[in-house]
């Protein structure tokens, strides 16, 4: 019977359809490697984004989560969450993990690798901070070695590797040893808290008893001989020093501004600090004022308030506002401060 035919090739037509399908599904299983991890883990995150001195004016959006060996040092695997958390891969073991803030922004990360290597720093300054930070030194140079001063002033005067740093962001961590189980997708989730708060310190300078302030253009600071970097994983901060560079924000006879720092070694602590305040009055001339910040004891001394002496007067040429290179026509003062004054 032909209809009969009919329906049985159809049939066939559809089986053959059926294996088809089925080859191509055992085909496409064989092939696709079998990485799937369960993610039971989570990262909880408490987020502490406090300053001593003036509020945090960003905030991570998302972190990046380092798991490193506990015995080796090295990254074993990395992942990312959200800023209140979330969950990551799982790879059993024992580990330190390591949890930073992921919008990097201003900082620079370096050889994350491994947590006995991992380093933090900070591009440097623009170019116009640099030469106009080594144009006060020279300028202070130049003065301090007319007065037969050479040898007993800072070192960094006499050096020519100098760093300038202008750190504009916040960076946040956390840390803890942590053992991971192996979790199987049917487990519950398995929870790692971690509390987070700012891998960088926070200092404060005040100016105090500023005459012809409404004079005054800008303040721009400098403070010297401040740690580089740092390994945010151990918490040491690098010997090679760095020039801390900000601006003081101005208002009646007082001048005032926090700033960001990586911290200070022991031995820059031993050195001491100084802090040039340039000047630019609103027709583009310059004064530079040389503080002798001297020793500190405790990080927590990185906060100075200074009486000082500086009167600005009108200048004689309004409206300019632009920058006069020549550093022979700014006026120089030159302070001893004692810490706590």
């Amino acid at each position: 019977d032909s209809q009969l035919l009919v329906a049985i090739v159809v049939v066939e037509f559809y089986v053959a359809d059926i294996v088809c399908m089925v080859s191509f599904c055992i085909l496409s299983c064989e092939r696709r490697p079998l990485d799937i991890l369960a993610t039971s883990l989570r990262i909880n995150l408490t987020n502490d984004y406090s300053l001593p001195h003036e509020a945090a004016s960003s905030f991570p959006q998302h972190f990046r989560v380092n798991m490193y060996d506990s015995k080796t040092g090295n990254l074993v695997y990395q992942d990312f969450v959200p800023e209140d958390g979330g969950y990551i891969k799982n790879i059993p073991g024992n580990y330190l993990c390591f949890v930073c803030n992921y919008d990097e922004g201003y900082l620079t990360l370096e050889n994350e690798k491994n947590m006995g290597t991992f380093y933090i720093t900070a591009p440097q300054a623009e170019e116009y901070f640099e030469w106009l930070y080594n144009e006060c030194r020279q300028k202070l140079r130049t003065r301090l070695v007319s007065y037969g001063y050479r040898t007993q002033t800072k070192d960094e005067l006499w050096t020519d590797e100098v760093i300038v740093l202008s750190l504009n962001d916040y960076f946040w961590t956390g840390q803890k040893s942590v053992y991971v189980p192996g979790i199987a997708i049917t487990d519950k989730q398995y929870v790692i808290p971690l509390e987070t708060s700012s891998a960088l310190k926070q200092g404060r300078i005040t100016l105090t008893g500023i005459k012809g302030t409404e004079y005054i253009s800008s303040m721009d600071c400098f403070i010297s001989n401040l740690s580089s970097g740092m390994n945010p994983v151990k918490g040491t901060c690098s010997e090679a020093p760095a020039i801390e560079t900000f601006r003081l924000q101005i208002q009646d006879s007082l001048a005032q501004s926090a700033f960001l720092y990586f911290g200070i070694t022991e031995r820059q602590k031993a050195e001491g600090h100084l802090l040039y305040v340039l000047v630019t009055d609103t027709g583009g001339g310059k004064y530079l004022y040389v503080y002798d910040l001297n020793t500190i004891q405790e990080e927590s001394e990185m906060v100075y308030t200074i009486n000082t002496n500086i009167d600005i007067p009108e200048p004689e040429h309004q409206g300019g506002g632009g920058f006069t290179p020549h550093i022979e026509e700014w006026g120089i003062e030159y302070f001893n401060i004692p810490i706590g004054q």
